[in-house]
């Protein structure tokens, strides 16, 4: 996977925990690592050059206003689709 994410800071939202995930966040953060991406166990101060992630979709997650002012906040999917394609997408198409 190389250095896809090489410069990117991720902060993964688990989202409820009452519905299972898409995908496991154990298995996420190995993808973004693999593809040399840093993964933060808080939000940053500053949001240049990072991105929530929330591993389940909009209609599962109740989100805190927090998390959408402390930085981009978008679906799991846009990691997934970013290595399918080879480059780093648009993510803005994958907002939530």
């Amino acid at each position: 996977m190389g250095y896809l994410f090489k410069g990117l800071t991720f902060f993964i939202i688990d989202g409820d925990r009452n519905i299972k995930p898409a995908l496991a966040k154990n298995e996420l953060i190995t993808i973004i690592e693999k593809a040399g991406g840093t993964v933060s166990k808080s939000v940053a101060k500053s949001n240049k050059n990072v991105l929530n992630i929330v591993i389940q979709g909009a209609d599962e997650v109740s989100m805190g206003g927090n998390y959408m002012k402390k930085g981009n906040t978008i679906s799991h999917k846009w990691i997934l689709d970013s290595i399918s394609n080879h480059t780093t997408l648009e993510y803005r198409k994958y907002l939530l």
